[in-house]
């Protein structure tokens, strides 16, 4: 208080202003020391709540001077064990000094006094009554419980969740929000959720992966009278078409009425930018002029994804007419990191639908070629040979349904150095597969299945040499099975013809169809038969153009007498 002007001193002196000394109990009641005080060394500094309360201006904020409300004497909360002295610790059950908490923490945190709206058992906490409180703005969802700073805050705020039907959103005034009760739990569910959507998954897809399919049923051509191997016609030669530098990797299918239909990529090199698929249909008397069915910049754009090259394409042609080509493309990397992709058409290769990847890997689905033709089967579908390029080299059987759908795949039991697998089918069970060799054998290696591909036996080695080259397998209406290779161990400047009666436990002497100089290259074969009982064979000429032969199967021992129709 202020001293009047006329007591003590003159009349020219400054009044004397009295200060009451400051209250220092916070200090000795260790029960009063607030939690910023006690980490400042210092007992008059108020709670940090206190201070933002005032500064927001919130009602009913106590200030520094104010005093705490106690409760009510011989309340249950303090009834259980005596209160310790003000210069003795509080004490836990054990005996040992008891951890000192902030004051809003909930195991300090004191009952309101009794009369208050909050004491009485029946009344509704001023959240769960629908009041506005500043604090609940701050909230990210109004089921998930304050935080640490929502509680220093607005400490008379519920630490447990709301019941559904209290929910309020802030702003939203008095209108209740019903939510399900399945909400109430979310914070608990959506810790599980992928758990459980992958233990689903996998529930789903076991059945499929221990039950195997039914067996395959495969539909070879049917078989005629085996007719004499004289020679008869020689056989007719054409190069054909190529707008590019360079062409690889044949496929043909037979489109009925005598025609055959061919694919191959064309570029200025293997693995360039700029290579497309072409096809090209023979009419009898020539090929047409070839036209793009798959272009690499076309195809990554309908794809949405980056393709860097294309190769390997297969042709071939069901039992309703549709044309289906696959072809290897890559993203990044080598041709180990290729996948497969399909197309089909309508309109015998006029136009093709945009590109569908085959999904056959479940983790980055790379490193799957393609370069056999398909084998039909009964329900429609086709049996596919791939193979896996990536680190370890081994071939893999594909079961495609009448859309074009994996239903199966199993992997081929041999060496781990076998690639581009070529089939054929003997029966409506039985099947063979001869892989081209890239280890240092240089032996064509065979594999067979007797339940329509199911199962398969451990390939071996034949007695046929490959240079590390692809080859080709046929199935002649006749019975007999016809294979083109390179008969040697090195090079491929000989390409040649075999022929087997017994479904191929043993192959007649090579019949040579070329021989080049030293590095020429005629390789990667493909076989196919009309319906004219013509065979059809076209494979890569010098890198530069494909080949083709059509010969009938008398003229087999006749090759010789080839006529060049340029």
């Amino acid at each position: 208080m202020a001293a009047p002007a006329g007591a003590g001193g003159g009349a020219g002196r400054l009044p004397v202003l009295l200060v009451a000394p400051p209250d220092l109990s916070s200090r000795t009641d260790p029960r009063r020391r607030p939690a910023l005080g006690r980490r400042l060394g210092s007992g008059l500094s108020p709670p940090r709540r206190q201070c933002r309360a005032r500064r927001r201006g919130r009602p009913g904020a106590r200030a520094a001077g104010d005093p705490v409300r106690r409760p009510a004497a011989g309340h249950a909360a303090d009834s259980h064990r005596p209160r310790p002295a003000p210069d003795q610790p509080a004490r836990n059950a054990a005996g040992r000094p008891a951890r000192r908490r902030h004051p809003d923490h909930p195991a300090r945190r004191r009952p309101p006094a009794t009369g208050s709206p909050v004491a009485d058992p029946g009344a509704r906490s001023p959240r769960r009554a629908g009041i506005p409180h500043p604090q609940l703005r701050r909230l990210r969802h109004p089921l998930r419980p304050p935080g640490r700073d929502a509680r220093r805050l607005a400490p008379g705020l519920a630490r447990t969740r709301p019941h559904a039907a209290d929910v309020r959103h802030p702003g939203a005034g008095v209108a209740a929000v019903k939510l399900p009760a399945v909400l109430l739990r979310q914070r608990g569910l959506s810790r599980y959720l992928p758990l459980g959507l992958f233990l689903l998954g996998l529930a789903l897809a076991l059945p499929r992966w221990l039950t195997p399919p039914a067996p395959a049923r495969f539909l070879p051509p049917p078989q005629t009278a085996r007719l004499p191997a004289i020679p008869l016609l020689p056989a007719e030669s054409r190069l054909l078409p190529n707008p590019r530098a360079s062409a690889h990797s044949v496929s043909l299918a037979p489109l009925g009425d005598e025609r055959i239909a061919a694919a191959w990529f064309a570029g200025s090199r293997e693995g360039a930018a700029d290579v497309s698929i072409l096809f090209s249909i023979f009419d009898g008397h020539g090929w047409s002029e070839p036209r793009v069915a798959v272009e690499r910049a076309a195809a990554q754009r309908a794809s949405e994804r980056r393709l860097r090259k294309l190769g390997n394409p297969v042709l071939w042609r069901d039992a309703g007419g549709t044309l289906h080509l696959w072809f290897v493309s890559v993203g990044y990397g080598g041709w180990a990191g290729s996948a497969i992709n399909h197309v089909r058409s309508e309109d015998g290769g006029r136009h093709w639908s945009p590109p569908q990847r085959l999904i056959t890997s479940p983790f980055w689905n790379l490193s799957t070629l393609v370069r056999g033709v398909p084998l039909p089967l009964a329900d429609g579908g086709a049996a596919l040979p791939v193979y896996h390029e990536f680190i370890a080299k081994h071939a893999e059987w594909l079961r495609l349904n009448a859309q074009g759908r994996i239903v199966d795949k199993l992997r081929l039991p041999g060496s781990n150095r076998l690639l581009q697998p070529t089939a054929a089918a003997l029966d409506e069970r039985q099947a063979l597969v001869l892989l081209r060799d890239t280890g240092p054998a240089h032996r064509i290696h065979a594999s067979r299945t007797a339940d329509g591909g199911n199962h398969w036996q451990t390939s071996r080695a034949t007695e046929l040499p490959n240079p590390n080259a692809g080859i080709a397998l046929l199935r002649l209406d006749d019975g007999r099975l016809l294979l083109a290779y390179n008969p040697q161990t090195s090079d491929r400047d000989r390409l040649a013809l075999a022929l087997s009666g017994d479904d191929g436990n043993t192959w007649s002497p090579p019949t040579l169809v070329e021989q080049g100089e030293a590095g020429a290259e005629f390789s990667y074969p493909a076989l196919a038969q009309d319906d004219s009982s013509m065979i059809h064979l076209a494979y890569t000429w010098k890198r530069e153009r494909i080949k083709h032969l059509r010969f009938s199967p008398q003229g087999l021992n006749g090759l010789h007498g080839l006529r060049e129709l340029r």
